[in-house]
């Protein structure tokens, strides 16, 4: 979690960034250094003299831990980090038409390096934080070729900035008056301030770049480094001129320089172009200081390399803001502290042994920018649950028996079933056995009344062995006192609360401090229980019903049948297993906790998972409920948090067979085709082989007659694990290449081989199809006419209003008014030939005459072009017509659409720990039937499919298949004669660096 957004606090509905972090980011009112002043010197002497103040109190550097800390620096971590951020740092995956352009836009986005206040805003509402909505906008307007000159920068509006950055202007919408609900107006969206800021800057520095003369950012910095090529120059340049630069604050007199944006600014350039052009390789670059943004700060602080005082640790505890003094010694702080670090690192006693990378100032914010990313100091920065910290209690005192006896009375109306537990525990036990059956709120306690570290009140029940048993928060429900069962009740009643389901993954990080988000929950067969908003729910894991963290629920549960593509908190926690409230008691470690009624859990994992990864814990499938259930119970089945609903798996119907004989199965299949097809004279040059092409393309189809190999019906679960067991058995080797399984040999000398003869299979998987199979196998379900075309797009042209006269002019006309892109060249031939327009010196140029002028040029080129190069001229035509497609589908053709037509989208995208899904959509358009692909995809991948509707959208659906499938699914798309141009994908799933790929 980054420090601005901490340290100030901004509480989930603010208005965005806090007013401190604006004021600081402009410098308002704050005089700059003198022009004959080194701004690198003025950053450290500013930062030095406020924090080592007589009267600053504030924010400590530790002196004393920074000896500690150069002593304990890893030089070959340390260099990797910085080489990661370097290799990396605006190397955008774009393509420039040259260096100026490519220099324009990295500026333009360190300049809008803003945002971090609306992190959590902007979680909840685009699913991207600050940095990546910034470079997403940036990127989205270079890729739509928005102008980032000065005048296109002055040109902008609000709207611009919404569509390309993502960001909604409008949030909710409510009546126009109270109980009139024909009239609703929309509410401005929280984030609509953060739109105002990007516009603000960006017209600002447009505006700014003209009235200079300059004709964009890039111009600037090119004219200003030819001068004189320094970094410092540089950063003195771009403060003197752009305000949203001056990144400085005025405390009690004293002018405190950070200049954070710039000083990025002239580092990303010379990092990008400084091998390349020496008027970008700054000699000074190792002069700069600290950048200090929202996430260094809070790791030098991890480090114990600055210290902040005991009211800006209340107030990040209690979600206030920071004043801008308060924000502005914790910046300076981490600047000083990084001096002394470099300082010390190479001074010449240091026992610091450098590597590859010499240690200043800027190296060590890249090293602890990236240290920051790290999942330990994320984690530790979120300081989000009651307990997470130690909590303040006053003096244990007995509990008269009359409060007693009305606790054990409100928990008896709270809590019924809980209280029939223990009554019939109490029914069974036998003599001397009673005090197993004591109930759940024992009628001796202790009481104290706490505070938690995040200012939250209440009164925490203690039994006579000092364990916590129960609280009574007065801050979990907007205020309300809630009575809350602790996780030691929890585990000798483990049905006392609605149980929600997560991945043991997620448990570190609720221990940690977060809260348990949508994407985390695990959907139940049956369903989520009826919750509504408020309900207190215990959070509990797949093979273990004892509780590990007690939360409300955020949200109602009613209708969340699946949580792809959800998105917020659903649980807000108030205590965990292994906080400070369960050490307080015995710190009895989690016991295990058998299901009641519970069948085996079924997996459908990643298994062919295109990275092989067989480590997952989080693909839970379900728990079959027993004949004669009425009600869905504790083992009640689990689907993987990033499927969609559960009734539409495809491979949920399937023909019952034991585990132990689809075992048997499974382990014939594979002695068969070591028999047969991958024998000893076949297999030498095919191996190493893959696991999933192990199972899809050999194992599937040599299943003995009339049987169906399913790897889910089966005791392992995970082709991972057969084949592991196959390995034991001594029938393979597998050999891990690249993350990915594989059968590396295999053993035909196995004494199982000698006495193995192989079966009869299925005669339509043996014998060579005839053409008409051949294309009922790759024809998509009702379609007709010739199956094996591929499907076409067709591009047709219409000329605008602007364009009808040159037209006219050669009799140009087609029945249907649309023109083919060779017709169009050839209407332009033809007109430049009837005016003679060809110049006689040149005939690569085209003389221009008024149609052309009014046709093609714009008004700023109008009065400055005579002549135009042809080829140009005939791409700018087809430029200006109108694009209109048709779609030629086996069946026939589709009707004319302006636009290009939709494409069938693919999207692979981590959910949780290392599980990526693989979603594909937009397939109704071209006759391919979801339900079918569905079926093909979970034989070919060998992992569980899943067909849902896409939410929002009329009859269309979506099919989700666990893993990383993104080639296997390409490659089942063109059999069904989609082309490459018409297919989508995008990869999210962090395998390589997000990106996006449309085919054309």
């Amino acid at each position: 979690m980054g420090l601005i957004s901490e340290l100030s606090g901004v509480p989930g509905a603010s208005a965005g960034l806090p007013a401190a972090w604006e004021r600081a980011c402009t410098g308002e009112g704050v005089p700059l250094p003198p022009t004959s002043t080194n701004y690198f010197d003025a950053v450290r002497d500013s930062t030095s003299k406020f924090i080592g103040g007589d009267d600053q109190a504030l924010v400590k550097v530790n002196t004393s831990k920074v000896q500690q800390y150069v002593d304990e620096l890893d030089a070959a971590k340390f260099d990797k980090y910085v080489k990661h951020v370097n290799s990396w740092s605006r190397s955008l995956p774009l393509v420039f038409d040259n260096q100026a352009q490519n220099l324009n836009l990295i500026a333009i986005l360190d300049l809008l390096q803003i945002g971090s206040g609306f992190r959590h805003e902007l979680h909840g509402a685009v699913n991207r934080g600050a940095s990546d909505t910034i470079n997403f906008g940036c990127m989205s307007m270079h890729i739509s070729q928005t102008p980032l000159d000065a005048r296109g920068l002055q040109a902008l509006t609000l709207g611009d900035i919404s569509r390309n950055f993502g960001i909604p202007l409008l949030g909710k919408e409510r009546p126009m008056s109270e109980g009139n609900t024909a009239v609703m107006i929309s509410e401005a969206s929280e984030l609509r301030p953060l739109a105002e800021i990007i516009l603000g800057i960006l017209q600002d520095t447009g505006r700014r770049l003209e009235q200079s003369g300059f004709a964009s950012f890039a111009d600037f910095i090119i004219k200003t480094c030819t001068e004189k090529p320094t970094a410092a120059n540089l950063v003195q340049k771009l403060v003197t001129a752009f305000p949203s630069l001056r990144d400085a604050a005025s405390i009690g007199g004293q002018h405190v320089y950070l200049f954070k944006k710039a000083q990025l600014i002239a580092y990303d350039i010379c990092q990008k172009f400084g091998k390349e052009d020496s008027m970008f390789d700054f000699p000074d670059i190792g002069d700069m200081t600290l950048f200090a943004d929202n996430v260094v700060p809070a790791v030098v602080q991890h480090h114990g390399l600055i210290d902040p005082c005991s009211s800006i640790r209340a107030k990040v505890a209690s979600g206030q803001e920071l004043t801008l003094q308060e924000t502005t010694a914790m910046r300076a702080a981490s600047i000083v502290a990084a001096q002394l670090v470099v300082d010390c690192a190479n001074s010449p006693g240091s026992g610091f042994k450098a590597g590859a990378i010499s240690v200043n100032q800027a190296t060590l914010d890249n090293f602890w920018w990236y240290e920051g990313k790290e999942p330990e100091l994320r984690s530790i920065q979120r300081l989000q649950t009651m307990f997470k910290k130690p909590f303040h209690t006053k003096t244990r005192a007995l509990l008269r028996s009359s409060s007693c006896r009305h606790l054990i009375q409100e928990s008896k109306e709270l809590f019924p079933a809980a209280w029939e537990q223990a009554e019939q525990a109490e029914n069974n036990s036998t003599e001397g056995d009673g005090a197993n059956a004591e109930g759940p709120m024992p009628d001796k306690l202790q009481a104290a009344k706490f505070t938690s570290h995040i200012g939250d009140r209440g009164e925490i029940f203690y039994n006579e062995a000092g364990d916590p048993l129960w609280l009574k928060v007065e801050a979990v429900a907007g205020g309300a006192a809630m009575l809350v069962p602790t996780v030691y009740t929890l585990w000798r009643f483990p049905m006392l609360l609605p149980v929600l389901w997560t991945t043991s993954l997620v448990i570190p990080k609720l221990i940690g401090g977060a809260d348990l988000m949508v994407p985390g929950l695990l959907i139940p067969r049956e369903g989520l229980p009826d919750l509504k908003k408020g309900a207190l729910v215990a959070i509990c894991c797949p093979g273990n019903a004892a509780a590990q963290a007690v939360g409300v629920l955020n949200l109602d549960t009613q209708g969340l049948n699946s949580v792809a593509g959800a998105k917020g908190k659903a649980v807000l926690i108030t205590h965990t297993y292994m906080d400070h409230l369960w050490g307080s008691g015995n710190k009895q470690p989690l016991p295990t906790i058998e299901f009641a009624n519970a069948a085996d859990l079924v997996h459908i994992g990643d298994d062919s998972d295109e990275s092989n990864n067989s480590n997952n814990e989080h693909d839970w499938d379900g728990v079959e409920q027993k004949p004669g259930d009425d009600k869905p119970s504790a083992s009640a089945a689990l689907e993987p948090t990033t499927d969609e609903g559960p009734s539409n798996l495809t491979d949920s119907v399937v023909d019952a067979v034991a585990p132990d004989e689809m075992d048997e199965l499974l382990m014939n299949s594979l002695r068969q085709i070591m028999a047969t097809v991958l024998d000893d004279a076949h297999a030498a040059e095919l191996l190493p082989i893959n696991a999933s092409t192990i199972y899809s393309t050999y194992m599937v189809p040599n299943a003995p007659r009339g049987r169906e190999l399913d790897i889910k019906k089966s005791s392992h679960k995970k082709l991972a694990k057969f084949l592991k067991a196959a390995e034991k058995h001594g029938l393979i080797k597998l050999k891990d290449i690249r993350g990915e399984l594989h059968i590396k040999s295999f053993n035909w000398a196995h004494k199982d081989m000698a006495e193995f003869t192989p079966y009869v299979i299925g005669s339509a998987k043996k014998e060579k199809l005839n053409d008409g199979e051949a294309s009922r196998l790759v024809a998509v379900p009702g379609q007709h006419g010739s199956e094996l075309d591929m499907i076409r797009v067709i591009e047709l042209l219409k000329p605008s209003s602007a364009l009808a006269p040159l037209f006219d002019d050669v009799n140009a006309q087609t029945d249907t008014g649309y023109f083919s892109r060779q017709q169009t060249r050839t209407v332009l031939e033809d007109y430049i030939k009837g005016r003679r327009l060809v110049d006689a010196q040149n005939p690569r140029m085209v003389k221009l005459d008024h149609r052309l002028c009014d046709g093609l040029l714009t008004k700023e080129e109008y009065s400055k072009l005579s002549s135009y190069p042809r080829d140009k001229l005939q791409a700018r035509l087809q430029e200006r017509m109108t694009l209109y497609t048709q779609v030629v589908l086996p069946g026939g053709p589709t009707p004319v659409k302006i636009g290009n037509p939709p494409c069938a989208e693919i999207v692979c995208e981590k959910k949780m720990g290392s599980k990526a899904i693989t979603r594909v959509s937009g397939l109704e358009p071209y006759g391919i039937d979801p339900s079918s692909l569905a079926k093909e995809l979970r034989t070919a991948c060998a992992s569980s499919t899943t067909v849902d509707a896409i939410p929002g959208k009329k009859n269309a659906q979506m099919v989700l298949v666990q893993g990383h499938h993104i080639v296997t699914l390409t490659k089942l798309l063109e059999q069904h004669r989609l082309p490459a141009r018409l297919i989508s994908v995008v990869d999210k799933s962090g395998r390589a660096k997000a990106k996006k790929v449309v085919n054309n």
